[in-house]
């Protein structure tokens, strides 16, 4: 008599990207074999490489769904926030729950945790990572504009500096939840970035 096969667990492709992203994070991308991945995910082989390509591959599917959920963290904070000191605080809040909470333990920064590594031995993941740096500048450009127009700001460097000041301030709270800083850094980054480059409000304390 035959044997009746059971029903196949239904594939999940996030939690896959999940479990690769945290061995990506945790032990670099060089450190992570495809069999590391397929274990934490409780997928075989063939299912990743058909569902993903190669490690690198799906490397690359990480560092991209990484670039989305941060673009669409900017925009939301950027449209939802009136003042350039109110969207300075909801972006720094923004990006700490992804650096300190998103894994229930701080893991950091997908970017300088793990790509900034891999730039100097692969074309393809340095232009990615160049371009996701460029996109965020990009993103707190808007910000810094829109601050300026409504004067905001003080006077002296250029907008372009200025946005590339507050990406540089985010991979440093990105590398410091990685080395075990308290969390509350994040709001006390936000609030000195805003003491430098803005104006203090009337009213405000």
């Amino acid at each position: 008599m035959q044997k009746l096969k059971g029903r196949p667990r239904k594939f999940d492709a996030e939690a896959v990207l999940d479990a690769a992203e945290i061995a990506f994070l945790k032990n670099g991308y060089s450190g992570v074999s495809v069999d590391d991945i397929c274990r934490k995910a409780k997928i075989n082989k063939s299912t990743l490489y058909n569902s993903f390509g190669d490690k690198k591959q799906l490397y690359l599917e990480v560092l991209e769904r990484f670039r989305q959920m941060m673009h669409r963290q900017i925009s939301e904070r950027i449209a939802s926030h009136a003042t350039f000191s109110e969207a300075i605080r909801a972006i720094f809040e923004a990006f700490a729950t992804v650096y300190f909470d998103r894994f229930d333990q701080p893991s950091g920064c997908l970017m300088t945790g793990t790509a900034s590594v891999e730039v100097l031995r692969d074309e393809e993941i340095a232009k990615r990572a160049s371009a996701i740096l460029n996109e965020m500048d990009l993103g707190f450009l808007h910000i810094i504009r829109k601050a300026r127009k409504a004067g905001e700001l003080k006077e002296g460097l250029p907008d372009e500096t200025l946005s590339r000041m507050i990406s540089t301030s985010l991979h440093s709270l990105g590398i410091r939840a990685r080395c075990g800083e308290k969390r509350s850094i994040a709001q006390e980054m936000a609030k000195e970035l805003i003491f430098v480059l803005g104006k203090e409000q009337k009213g405000c304390s």
